[in-house]
């Protein structure tokens, strides 16, 4: 049981007395979930001068994954990235507003550190696998930190698991709070104004959403062509009670899970997977076939593209089966347990080393583990009484 006074700032608890504890404590033990929602552009203003600002960002983030997506922007602050990055080129070359510039470098600078951090996770294991001398850990450790080059083994370990990335991305624009204006036009409809290529004028957008957008979005174009845009939310979670029971529980590929209990949860499941996968492959052949005879007779390059090779259809299928096989585990998931329960999982998600499959049988493992079967027990703990 939490004190009220370490619930809320101190000199604050005075004010709060007359709330009953309960409401404090629900408060206090609530956890947040944040997640990205995708809201559909239903009509934009100039949607070729949106696209034209996508590709001169695209150009902002190859500079930037080029220059700083190797050694040289290990452990730098992205604050720092911009002027580097305009060292190279400015944003008055290639005709791109400053602000939309700043933006799109600083985005990609957090995603080249992302993706250092999950390198040093490797080499910091690399590093306690090696040697068990506390003060030879904390060296290495330090010279990860600041130069990785100075120790030949370091440099050997930071070589092979972090490599230098390139980018493609050429489909996107992120905005922050001073580059857009929202409001509400009705019950489900807002309109969105956002920076365009001239100066203090913008290009209105009207959007499918109940809400008023705040904080960073990103403006982006799927793959069908169509334009959406990409928010981060919070929504509160409620705690869970203490677990009553414990079990074990083993992911299994010709059903999902296996309890320690004798129970079989989605059985059927490696039916299910095996058929879809084969089913996405032989698809995408067929669909590169096409392509390359397209390819062959420029007269019917756009014909085909436009009748036979679509994303409508298919996209529409994956995700009907991808709705079957996550009904499919949950549901026999929360009949099996239905009351707090301590879970406890093998982690299949570390690569073994020298393991080397058919194409067929990667593939399809590929789709166990990226699929409803790997996320199931955490997703299930946040929404219901499981943990």
């Amino acid at each position: 049981m939490h004190r009220l006074d370490d619930l809320v700032p101190m000199g604050e608890a005075a004010k709060v007395r007359g709330v009953s504890m309960e409401k404090i404590l629900a408060y206090a033990t609530t956890a947040k979930q944040t997640y990205t929602q995708v809201i559909p552009v239903v009509a934009c203003q100039d949607e070729s001068q949106i696209l034209e600002i996508m590709g001169l960002c695209g150009t902002a983030r190859a500079l930037t994954y080029n220059k700083l997506g190797s050694l040289q922007g290990w452990g730098l602050n992205w604050k720092k990235a911009d002027k580097i990055v305009r060292t190279i080129m400015t944003p008055e070359q290639i005709g791109l507003p400053s602000k939309l510039w700043e933006w799109a470098v600083n985005d990609t600078i957090k995603a080249i550190t992302a993706q250092q951090e999950a390198a040093k996770v490797f080499i910091i294991r690399e590093i306690y696998g090696k040697t068990s001398d506390k003060s030879e850990r904390k060296r290495l450790l330090e010279l990860l930190k600041t130069d990785p080059r100075a120790d030949p083994w370091l440099h050997r370990i930071f070589r092979k698991q972090y490599q230098r990335g390139h980018t493609f991305v050429r489909n996107q624009i992120v905005y922050q709070n001073n580059g857009y204006k929202c409001k509400r036009l009705t019950r489900n409809t807002v309109e969105l104004q956002v920076a365009g290529l001239n100066r203090g004028k913008r290009v209105s957008l009207k959007l499918k959403c109940r809400h008023v957008l705040k904080g960073q979005i990103r403006l982006i174009q799927n793959g069908q062509g169509r334009l959406e845009v990409h928010t981060i939310r919070t929504k509160a979670i409620p705690a869970v009670e203490k677990p009553v029971k414990t079990i074990g529980l083993d992911k299994g590929y010709t059903e999902a899970f296996y309890l320690s209990t004798g129970e079989t949860v989605g059985e059927g499941l490696g039916e299910l997977l095996s058929r879809k996968s084969l089913r996405h492959g032989r698809t995408n052949r067929n669909r590169y076939r096409l392509f390359q005879h397209a390819q062959r007779t420029p007269a019917k390059l756009e014909t085909i593209k436009f009748n036979n090779l679509g994303y409508k259809v298919k996209s529409k299928r994956l995700a009907q089966e991808k709705a079957t096989i996550k009904n499919l585990i949950r549901t026999d998931l929360r009949r099996a347990i239905n009351e707090p329960t301590q879970i406890f999982a093998e982690d299949l998600t570390s690569p073994i080393v020298n393991k080397t499959q058919a194409k067929v049988i990667n593939r399809k493992l590929n789709q166990w583990m990226k699929g409803e079967n790997c996320p199931n027990s955490p997703t299930l703990c946040n929404s219901d009484l499981v943990r």
